[in-house]
Parts: C-alpha cells; sequence; structure tokens
C-alpha cells in the first residue's frame, strides 16, 4: 500500500551516493567496470617505474602524478600571484572585522577603508556596515518592524505593481554570477524582490518609480538577505542619494547629466569640443546614474565594490565615475571618428557601452573618480555651469549661495552634503553596544546571550574594549560574581585575624 500511493521504494544507498555526486547510474557503472585491475603494457609500466623513480621529473598540473603506488591526478597549480592576492584580501578582510568592533569608529576612517582596494571585502562585512552608514539600527528592526505590516503590502496591488512585474520578470539574469543560479531558485528571489518593491511603492506614494529602481533594489535585497533591513536600506536611498531621480519628472536628472558635461569640459576641453561637434548629448550616461551602474555592470562583486564608495561619498561621485569612465574610451573613439564613422548614433553607441574589461579597471577608474572630484568639487560645478540655462531651468534664487560655496541646491537633492546621519554617527557603534543599548531601552538587561557573543567576537578580533562593569549594571551576572567573590574573600580574611587574635591571647 505504501508503494501505491507514495511511488517506489527508497534507492540503495549506493545509488543515492551516485546520485549526490552527480553521476549516472550507468555511467557509474562503467566507471567502475573500468576502473578493474587489468595487465598493464609494457609502456604503462615503464612510465609508472619512472614516475615513482628518484630521478624522474615532477609530473606537471596536466599530468598524472604518483603517490606510492597509486596513480593519482595532480590538481591543477594555484599561482603564487594568486595565492598572494588571496592571502591579502584575507588579510584586509579580518582588519576590517577588528575595526568594526572598535568603540571609536568614525564615518572617516570607513570612508578610507571603503576607498581601499576590495572596499568592504565580503558581503557578510557589507551586511553590517551598508545600515550603518546610512543611519539604520537593525536591531531596533528587528524587534519593532518598520512600523506598518509589511506583508500586507507587499500583496496588496498599487499603481506601480503592473510596471514592477514586467521589470522584476526581466531582472537577475545580466550579472554573470547569478546565470548560475537555477530557475527555481532566481524564481523565489524575483518574488522576494517583487514584495519588497510593491511594499516600497505602497508606503512612499509621493516618489515615481522609473524603469532601473528593480536593479538598485536587487542589489539591496541580495546584499542585505532580509528583507524589512532591505526595504529600510532602500527607502533611506530613496530619500537621499537617489531622491532627484524619483521626482515626478526627468528635470532633475537631466539637470545633473549637464554637470557631467561640465566636469568633461573642466578635465579635458579638447574631448569636449569633440563631442560637441557631434552634437553629443550625455543621455549616455542615464542607466549609470539611475541604477549607480547595477544596470550595465556585468560582476555583482564589482557593483557591490562601487557601492561601497558611492555610500561614503557625495552624491555626485557616480557622476564622476561616469566622466572617468568617458576619459578612458577617448582614445577608442578617437580611433572611431578617424576611420569616418562620425554619426551621432554610432558615438552615442560607443559610448553607452561599458567597456569590456570595466569590472578589472574599476578599481583604477575608481581612483579616477576620487580624483576628479577632489580636483573639481561640486561647487565648483555649479559655478562653472550655464547660467542662463540654469536660472530658466531652476530660477536665481540659489545663485548666490553657491557663489559664496553653499553647496546645497534648492532643487537637486544630490547637491546635499553631508546626510543629517553623519553628524550623530549613533550607528557606527559596534553592534555588541547597540545591541546592548537597545536591550537596556526596551527595560532589559543589557547583557544577553548575543552581546556576550559579540563581545567575545570583538575580543577575538583584537578589538579594545572598555572595562564592561560600568556599563552592564548592578544586574550582570559577571559583577553578582565580582560581589560574591568579595564577600568570601572579606570573611576570610576576618575568620583569619579573629583566630589569630584568640591565638595571641592565650
Amino acid at each position: 500500500l505504501r508503494r501505491a500511493t507514495k511511488g517506489p521504494s527508497m534507492p540503495s544507498r549506493r545509488r543515492r551516493r551516485r546520485r549526490k555526486s552527480g553521476m549516472d547510474p550507468s555511467d557509474q557503472a562503467e566507471a567502475d567496470s573500468s576502473a578493474q585491475p587489468r595487465p598493464a603494457t609494457h609502456d604503462e609500466a615503464h612510465e609508472t617505474h619512472s614516475c615513482g623513480s628518484e630521478g624522474s621529473r615532477a609530473p606537471a598540473a596536466t599530468e598524472t602524478a604518483c603517490d606510492g603506488d597509486q596513480m593519482l591526478c595532480a590538481a591543477p597549480k594555484v599561482s603564487s600571484t594568486a595565492k598572494r592576492k588571496r592571502a591579502e584580501a584575507t588579510e584586509a578582510e579580518k582588519r576590517l572585522a577588528t575595526e568594526l568592533e572598535q568603540p571609536d569608529l568614525t564615518f572617516e576612517r570607513l570612508q578610507q577603508l571603503a576607498y581601499q582596494p576590495g572596499g568592504f571585502q565580503t558581503r557578510s562585512l557589507r551586511q553590517r556596515i551598508w545600515p550603518k552608514l546610512l543611519g539604520i539600527n537593525k536591531y531596533k528592526i528587528q524587534t519593532h518592524g518598520l512600523g506598518f505590516n509589511y506583508n500586507l503590502l507587499a500583496s496588496r496591488p498599487n499603481d506601480s505593481t503592473e510596471q514592477l512585474k514586467k521589470d522584476v520578470s526581466r531582472s537577475l539574469n545580466h550579472f554573470k554570477s547569478l546565470r548560475r543560479w537555477k530557475s527555481k531558485r532566481r524564481e523565489e528571489k524575483r518574488e522576494k524582490l517583487m514584495r519588497l518593491l510593491n511594499a516600497f511603492m505602497g508606503v512612499h506614494e509621493d516618489l515615481h518609480y522609473y524603469q532601473g529602481f528593480h536593479d538598485v533594489a536587487a542589489v539591496v535585497l541580495i546584499v542585505m538577505g532580509d528583507d524589512q533591513l532591505a526595504f529600510a536600506v532602500l527607502e533611506k536611498l530613496s530619500r537621499t542619494f537617489l531622491k532627484d531621480c524619483m521626482a515626478p519628472s526627468f528635470k532633475q536628472v537631466e539637470m545633473l547629466l549637464r554637470y557631467l558635461f561640465t566636469l568633461l569640459r573642466l578635465a579635458d576641453v579638447d574631448y569636449m569640443r569633440t563631442l560637441e561637434r557631434v552634437k553629443m548629448e550625455p543621455f549616455y550616461a542615464l542607466s549609470w546614474i539611475l541604477t549607480w551602474f547595477a544596470h550595465d555592470l556585468t560582476e555583482l562583486e564589482t557593483a557591490e565594490r562601487l557601492w561601497d564608495a558611492f555610500l561614503v561619498s557625495h552624491p555626485l561621485l557616480p557622476l564622476y565615475i561616469s566622466v572617468a569612465i568617458t576619459l578612458s574610451r577617448k582614445e577608442g573613439l578617437l580611433e572611431q571618428i578617424r576611420h569616418g564613422e562620425e554619426s551621432f548614433g554610432v558615438i552615442h553607441s560607443y559610448l553607452s557601452k561599458t567597456p569590456a574589461n570595466i569590472d578589472i579597471g574599476m578599481e583604477q577608474l575608481l581612483q579616477n573618480g576620487l580624483r576628479l572630484i577632489r580636483q573639481y568639487p561640486p561647487e565648483i560645478l555649479l559655478c562653472q555651469s550655464d547660467w542662463e540655462r540654469t536660472m530658466r531651468i531652476y530660477g536665481a534664487g540659489w545663485i548666490l549661495d553657491a557663489v559664496s560655496g553653499e553647496t546645497r541646491h534648492p532643487s537637486l537633492q544630490a547637491f546635499v552634503w553631508p546626510p543629517t546621519w553623519y553628524e550623530g554617527e549613533d550607528s557606527l557603534a559596534p553592534d555588541w553596544q547597540l545591541l546592548g543599548d537597545h536591550r537596556r531601552r526596551l527595560g532589559r538587561k543589557g547583557t544577553s546571550r548575543a552581546t556576550r557573543h559579540r563581545r567575545r567576537l570583538a575580543r577575538e578580533a583584537g578589538a579594545l574594549l572598555d572595562f564592561p562593569f560600568n556599563e552592564e549594571g548592578l544586574g550582570s551576572s559577571r559583577m553578582v560574581a565580582l560581589g560574591v567573590t568579595l564577600l568570601i574573600g572579606g570573611f576570610a580574611m576576618y575568620w583569619n585575624m579573629r583566630n589569630q587574635r584568640g591565638m595571641s591571647a592565650h
């Protein structure tokens, strides 16, 4: 009866092992039959003897190497350069983990770490650092939630639901690392992405969805892992760094792109004249600005590494990176012009396509962008822009502020720097301190298994922690143990002194 209702019986242990290893049973049987011992030929015996001799040459990485009487395939050799880079990345990850557990961590220090090669190194560290940089306390979200019913809004239709379905159905495909996903995993992640975006647009009806925002949300969801934490990060990004992109019209984005050519004219005036001769417009960089390069890069790790720098920098840094990419394509573009391909369509197509090796050279492009923002800060862009066009679009009310050095543009959020949460820096406290403070605000004991675990990890990482008794309170188990120890020690000293006085009296 069980076989009739639940199908065939469980396969044997050997067959389960074969299926787990990914080999078909027929192939396994053929491999077993070919593995049976057979008489060796004269040449094979000679090779075996020479391989095991002391004077034989070392086998190459693609040849077979002898280990005693068995023939083993030699694993491909890993180059010393790859080993050195892997060791350096591991050391950098350890140093970064140590920095995160320091009580005196500052935004300037995280900015320095983000600008170093590799940025924040791993996705697990980015899960901890990105919310800190955006002023988000993940422990509050874990305890109190987001302040609304996330599941209800994620399933409730809104004005953007139909467009979201179309965009999400095409998402999670262009990154190479995601192409290895099975269809089931990709569909599950798309469903989470759809729920995240639908809930976001249902809550923030004043923001306007644009095509490409789903690529931003996909990167946030993959890095954060948790839906509600991803919602909080996406909410902060849309209210600050990407607020101009979510305006009712693209007037703000168009103005930002005009600043791209302003910066390019400052960096290379001859190159800019060449683009003006073919009547080129800066709209080839539209997707770069709207999606923070998430739509155009093919490596997810490269996008994450770029975002490390974006989150600690002026909101206009993506614009400076776009100019750095445009400058890097100067020779190729001039070569096309020399061959007679000088039409607007050809030049626009050439500039809009990111270079094939952009993932390899992104570190250098990032450093070039940082050099440009130091050489030509945002207030210089305001002073060098087209005043007539700017006043016609935005009015002349902000010109005096721009001339006086104030970089806060009344219409562009991208000129608001630094964000308000960078001033307090409460979120930059180590996780064990954030968790302890959160528990005390809830009226609970400051220490818990989680905080003790975080403290232990901090000590193992080499962090210099303060003496814990001052912040743990009298309810701490360590304080109680210390009090009991002192009490017993004092009683023992009193008893010894009393006995000594009694003996001296006799």
